[in-house]
């Protein structure tokens, strides 16, 4: 008996051992009986799936692995999906955020798991998840932890007075706490843990694991899913961000641009503008027209977890890019003119092109506005012609095209950006 007591301590330190070291690594948080429990994160206000953003990467790749296992051997399986929001947005604005989060994670899992049907998917959305604060509240070392807890379990969401009208909510009293320092460390430790979508995964026991008693903890999250409420409601698609933009450099040179960026995922973004202007006042021999596109690369350094406030979207901050550029143009101001490109050939056919590097820092202005200052260096190389009116409306070559060559400054932005879309809101 002595000896049965001692190899069943023995195991027990080997697992508690086990359990320790495999918790350096973001696999599951949970996994037993028949359930196994995956939580990925986002970016603040974000629905979209960012593989490489706070271990989800690893996350993933178990869910993946587990759920071919399954899938291979035809096993029934199930899958809840449950994302929840931080609590400095809207109520009803977090809610729907965490149907589009759930929803980002449906698409992934229907596009990874052809074999998945629709119907094995349920989505549910938390909202602002009070409940996962108020328990990793009561797990952390915080001296007003407990004033903290004591306001979320004790004040209702909105507080109405005699005629109804609301007079205070859960969140002020948060906010206000000692000064709003309480506030802020929450929302540098503990919100971005909030931010998550919880897929757990059904099936029968025997199917894939052999040992019942496995566990693996995710250390990025909570080991334990706590939901104060589920909303649960038709899912519908995400909808998309996007911002347009305008160069005022170009504005201000009366050749009119418009462009939108698009946030690619892991601080890349793609930038494609179209300029263009077409004036003349041929009586005084004078012409303004040239018309063109570009395209660019950027790496956005700082990322949305970076900001523990919150307060700037993803496309914020010092970015480097790879950009080029297309243009043709015909300049002429009181009797002398340039051609760009051939005489008759569209854009494409002959254009001055560009090619080169840039830096730039994008600042945010507004809700939905940001200002973005950038500086493009770079290659130039494009057919010229020069030529002078001949006072008819015609015109008379000056010498043979050239070939116009530059190397420098090929690009300068001061761009208002206007952000569009529920993804972008701050």
């Amino acid at each position: 008996m002595k000896i049965s007591k001692f190899l069943v301590s023995l195991v027990m330190c080997l697992c508690t051992f086990g359990l320790s070291a495999q918790s350096q690594t973001p696999t599951l948080s949970r996994a037993a009986d028949n359930n196994a429990v995956f939580r990925v994160l986002y970016y603040v206000n974000h629905s979209n799936l960012d593989p490489v953003f706070q271990g989800n990467d690893a996350a993933l790749k178990e869910m993946d692995q587990l759920l071919d296992s399954l899938l291979r051997a035809s096993s029934p399986i199930h899958i809840k999906l449950d994302s929840g929001a931080s609590p400095e947005g809207t109520e009803d604005g977090n809610v729907t955020l965490g149907l589009n989060r759930s929803e980002r994670m449906r698409l992934y899992l229907l596009t990874h798991h052809p074999e998945l049907e629709e119907s094995d998917i349920d989505v549910f959305s938390t909202g602002s998840d009070w409940v996962g604060l108020a328990r990793a509240l009561e797990r952390s070392q915080y001296s007003w932890k407990d004033e903290a807890v004591y306001i979320i379990n004790n004040t209702p969401i909105w507080v109405h007075d005699q005629k109804g009208a609301i007079s205070d909510s859960r969140k002020k009293q948060l906010m206000n706490l000692h000064g709003g320092a309480p506030w802020r460390e929450m929302l540098q430790d503990i919100f971005p843990s909030l931010r998550r979508t919880t897929v757990t995964v059904s099936f029968p026991a025997a199917s894939v694991m052999p040992k019942q008693d496995t566990v693996y903890l995710h250390t990025h999250q909570l080991d334990t899913v706590y939901v104060e409420k589920e909303v649960r409601v038709e899912a519908e698609k995400p909808k998309y961000g996007f911002m347009l933009r305008s160069n005022l450099a170009h504005d201000v040179a009366t050749v009119p641009s418009i462009g939108t960026q698009i946030y690619l995922g892991g601080g890349l973004a793609l930038d494609l503008n179209w300029s263009g202007s077409w004036w003349s006042m041929s009586k005084k021999d004078r012409f303004w027209r040239m018309y063109g596109a570009e395209a660019a690369f950027r790496y956005f350094f700082r990322r949305p977890q970076d900001n523990a406030k919150g307060m700037f979207r993803s496309l914020t901050g010092h970015h480097l890019g790879l950009y080029g550029q297309v243009l043709t143009y015909d300049v002429e101001w009181e009797g002398k003119g340039y051609l760009g490109g051939q005489e008759g050939r569209n854009l494409f056919a002959a254009p001055t092109w560009s090619a080169g590097l840039e830096y730039g820092y994008t600042l945010p202005i507004g809700k939905h506005f940001n200002l973005d200052f950038g500086l493009g260096v770079g290659y130039m190389r494009g057919p010229v012609q020069e030529y002078v009116p001949n006072g008819n409306g015609g015109y008379a070559r000056v010498g043979e095209p050239r070939t116009f060559q530059w190397i420098g400054p090929t690009r300068l932005e001061i761009t208002l950006q206007w952000l569009i879309g529920i993804e972008n809101k701050r």
